[in-house]
Order: structure tokens, then sequence, then C-alpha cells
């Protein structure tokens, strides 16, 4: 059985969701509190070229696969269109660019979508593989056997960023007053079959593509069966987690990726695109520890006790 939790560490970057200590819930039809966030550029998949879409019946795929999810076709099989995140990518709570340098309340948080065309999930490059990439779920619906043998990935759309990326990360806890530093400490496992690596020059444009690597196997937790590493061979009704990892190019932006497959010999061209991703190697980066700064003492000192509930705080780096 394939567990549904998905806290989300690293996608080759690490990623911004929010835990509040431990692991946080993530499955499919996970809901969202409304976030504090920045205004996103309009790049999303929902402006890239429209995928087929290909309905099967609800179980063909068995229990878990999400059949109730845009599917695209390739070649015999039905892929996600749109990948969800590796069980260990964490993605950080992302603040608004203005918000200033003072100690502030721990703010709602918003778990990227599964399976949508709409998520934004911000992200800190550091490649790591095996837990925080870009998740396609693969199944054979058909009455014969195919095989896939390689993902192929490529640079669908980059929107620059403008201003500064300002970020909580979940793991990394808060500041509770008479109680000091609390909560963080993400953890979890990724039971994915297959493991890849996109590695793309740290120069490249919308439209480079390369062919991903493998990284690992895993044994195929939702039907018990060991496939090995790729090509593997679906039978009807069996379906395939694959992870790609990414190591994106140098230069701070919103980014989607665009997956393809290599199916019974012929690529299948796109047929899913990631979710839209910040990737920004220099965030300014609020957490609990901050606050143990003089300066934020003596501001939170002065702060009201709130009459109901416990005060969490984060704050930036001091200045």
């Amino acid at each position: 059985m394939r567990p549904l939790s998905r806290v989300a560490s690293a996608l080759s970057v690490s990623l911004l969701l929010v835990a509040l200590s431990g692991c946080g819930s993530t499955s499919p039809t996970r809901t969202a509190a409304s976030a504090t966030a920045t205004t996103q550029p309009t790049a999303t998949p929902a402006s890239l070229p429209k995928l087929p879409t290909k309905t099967i019946a609800s179980g063909a795929c068995g229990k878990y696969f999400p059949d109730t999810a845009p599917l695209s076709p390739a070649s015999g099989l039905v892929v996600t269109q749109y990948s969800g995140l590796g069980n260990l990518a964490y993605p950080d709570q992302q603040l608004p660019s203005s918000q200033p340098a003072q100690p502030i309340q721990l703010p709602q948080y918003t778990f990227p979508a599964m399976y949508t065309d709409s998520a934004v999930a911000v992200v800190n490059p550091n490649p790591h593989e095996g837990g925080g990439g870009y998740v396609l779920i693969v199944c054979n619906p058909s009455s014969q056997a195919h095989t896939v043998s390689a993902v192929q990935a490529s640079i669908a759309s980059i929107s620059p960023l403008t201003g500064v990326t300002q970020e909580w990360q979940g793991c990394s806890g808060f500041y509770v007053p008479g109680s000091g530093v609390v909560g963080g400490g993400c953890g979890g496992a990724d039971f994915e079959n297959e493991y890849l690596h996109a590695g793309f020059a740290s120069d490249a444009q919308v439209g480079a593509s390369v062919t991903a690597t493998q990284t690992g196997s895993n044994t195929d937790v939702t039907s018990s069966n060991n496939y090995g590493p790729l090509p593997v061979t679906l039978q009807p009704g069996q379906r395939l987690w694959v992870e790609v990892g990414v190591t994106q190019p140098s230069v701070a932006g919103y980014y989607t990726y665009a997956f393809g497959l290599t199916v019974d010999g012929t690529a299948t061209g796109v047929v899913a695109y990631s979710l839209r991703t910040l990737f920004d190697p220099h965030p300014i980066e609020w957490n609990g520890r901050n606050c143990l700064a003089s300066a934020y003492q003596a501001q939170i000192a002065q702060t009201p006790t709130p009459t109901t509930g416990q005060q969490r705080l984060i704050c930036p780096p001091a200045q």
C-alpha cells in the first residue's frame, strides 16, 4: 500500500511548504488554508499548450491511482498531466516581499495542490534525489503490455523573479515567548518506483531539453512488484511512480517543466507539466531562531499577550 501522507525537503531544490512540526499531510485531496503571499506572475501551465485528455474507468489502475485527475494519453498508457512533489520536498512558506523586518505571527499556509495546473511552490536550490522531485504517475489501462524506457524533461516557461524572496521553512520551527524555539524537525520517507535526475545547464533557457538519468529504483509499494530500473514493461492495470529531480538554471524565477516519455521505443512528446515553481538561491530566510536576537526580543517584550491562542513568531535575519 502506498502511503498517502506527503511531507514535502528538496526538489533538487529545498521546497517551501509548511509543516509546523514533523510531517504535513499532503494527499491528493488535501485542503489548503489561505496564505499570505505575494502576487504571482501569470505564466502558469494554463498558459502553455493544452494537453489532450484521456478518461479511464474508475479503478482501472488500482485504488491509489488518481484517476479523477487530468490524464494524458501516452501510447497506450496514461500519465497525470500535472506532477505533484515527492514526499521529501518540504516547500517553504512564501512571505510578501514587502514584509517589514520585525517579528510576525506565524502566517497561515498553503500546500501546493496536487495534480492541478495552478499551484506554485517556492524552493531553494539544493540538488537532492529520492524524495524531492516532481512525480509522474503512469498507468496502463489498455489490454496489452507497454514498455517505458526513458523520461524527457524540458523547460516550458520561465518568469524572471522581480524583488526579493522572503520565506519560512517549516522544518526550522517558530518562536514561542517563554518556551523558546519549538516545532520543526521534518522527516519522512519516499516510496516511488523510479528515481531520475534532469540536470539543466546553469544558463538553460525555455526549450532546453534533457533525457533524465536514472539514480535509483524502489519496490512498487502499490502492488508489491519490484520493477527495477527502466526500461519497465507495464502489464494491463499496472502503474508506475516516477520521480524526476531537477538541477535548475541559476537565474532566479518561476519555472515550469514539461515531461515526456519514451513508450515502446517512441517518444510521446509532452504529456505532463510540473508545478510552477519559484527557484531562488538567495532568499531571506525567516525562522524562530532569528527571534532570539536582542533587537527582536525587545520588540517581542512590548507585544501584548494574545487573549486566545499561542504566540508563534518568526523573524528575518537580524539587521
